[in-house]
């Protein structure tokens, strides 16, 4: 069976489609410390990605290792359960979620920019650390907030690029 629809589409359509990350999330730099800047990607249904931005310093040495175990608890055991997501980690506003170690011996704290639960971590940064620089794949927690501190804490963010970017008659 003949595809018109997709054989229509040329390289050109292909490498300027715009990414996930720039079709479904807004994007936010959260100010944590001086230079230490996290990047939020909030989806439309609420959940929220945290990341560092491109100019995180730990960039400029390398990065030698991530760890979610902070003081008495590893956030990489968080277990999560139904839609209500039941057993995540109630977390406030700068709770940390993790520490990146630079190659350069320099630790740097990651924290939440926001209340919520935390629903997951993503345990593949712990195997292969320059993943976080991947927008989207890169993400080192994400956190389901309520809808009320979401668009709150949304305005106090420094938003980085448009809008969502909508995708018609394609």
């Amino acid at each position: 069976m003949k595809d018109d629809y997709h054989e229509s589409f040329t390289a050109d359509d292909i490498q300027n489609f715009p990414s996930v990350v720039d079709r479904f999330y807004e994007k936010f730099r959260y100010s944590y410390q001086t230079e230490e800047n996290h990047l939020v990607l909030a989806h439309s249904n609420g959940i929220v990605l945290v990341q560092l931005c491109p100019e995180h310093p730990v960039f400029q040495s390398g990065i030698a290792e991530i760890s979610y175990d902070v003081g008495q608890v590893d956030r990489s055991n968080n277990e999560v359960k139904g839609k209500s997501k039941r057993g995540g980690l109630v977390l406030q506003e700068r709770t940390q979620l993790a520490v990146i170690r630079s190659k350069d011996g320099k630790e740097y704290k990651i924290v939440s920019p926001l209340a919520g639960k935390l629903v997951e971590v993503n345990k593949s940064l712990a195997e292969n650390p320059d993943l976080v620089r991947k927008e989207g794949d890169g993400y080192v927690a994400i956190i389901l907030p309520k809808q009320d501190v979401l668009k709150k804490e949304k305005v106090k963010w420094e938003q980085i690029g448009g809008p969502i970017v909508r995708i018609e008659n394609v």
